[in-house]
């Protein structure tokens, strides 16, 4: 029986800090040409209470031809929530729990939370559950231990489908620059492909 292979790509654009008023953050080009789709994922996070002006702006961009940079088009484009960040203090756990500390405050319920670890390639999106007293349950049991690292709130978490039948080349660029104020935040973008059948 015919079955899809799939790939993981990797990361377009890996965890990192993106300042304020950051004019674009862009991944290699990724040659499509052969592929039938593709998934992006991309996980955003405020890392202060500034209020921004304008969100983060994602761009999946594509051109039809095998090289030069004239041809590159938006594809599609998505925007981060506008909610100001919120860091209701820093959370401590141990890895593979699902219960996570907080030093103060509360986490929404629903939410996503972002903790943002002294390692940055240790920190990592969780979502709350329920929370009782500053003790936080997450959906999941959360991958790495965390020793009271900051937690902050009101990001948001995207899979994005692609076409890629049409498509020469793939690229993902991030706009952190689209208002008179923006703010610093933390992002990651990650990449599938469905390249053939078998």
């Amino acid at each position: 029986m015919a079955g899809l292979v799939k790939t993981i790509q990797a990361e377009p654009i890996a965890l990192q800090l993106i300042a304020a008023a950051t004019g674009v953050v862009k991944s290699a080009v990724y040659n499509v040409s052969t592929f039938f789709s593709a998934v992006v994922y991309w996980d955003f996070s405020p890392s202060d209470t500034t209020a921004a002006a304008a969100a983060t702006m994602l761009a999946i961009q594509a051109s039809q031809k095998a090289s030069g940079n004239d041809t590159w088009i938006q594809l599609q484009e998505w925007l981060s929530p506008g909610a100001t960040g919120s860091n209701p203090g820093t959370g401590t756990n141990v890895a593979g729990s699902d219960q996570l500390t907080l030093s103060a405050g509360a986490i929404a319920a629903n939410s996503l939370f972002f903790i943002l670890d002294a390692t940055l390639g240790n920190s990592e999106w969780g979502k709350r559950v329920a929370q009782a007293a500053l003790v936080v349950t997450a959906e999941d049991g959360l991958t790495n231990a965390h020793a009271a690292q900051p937690v902050w709130v009101n990001g948001e978490r995207y899979k994005i489908d692609v076409d890629l039948s049409g498509v020469k080349r793939l690229r993902i660029a991030l706009y952190n620059n689209r208002g008179a104020t923006t703010r610093p935040v933390y992002c990651r973008v990650a990449l599938t492909t469905c390249d053939e059948i078998q």
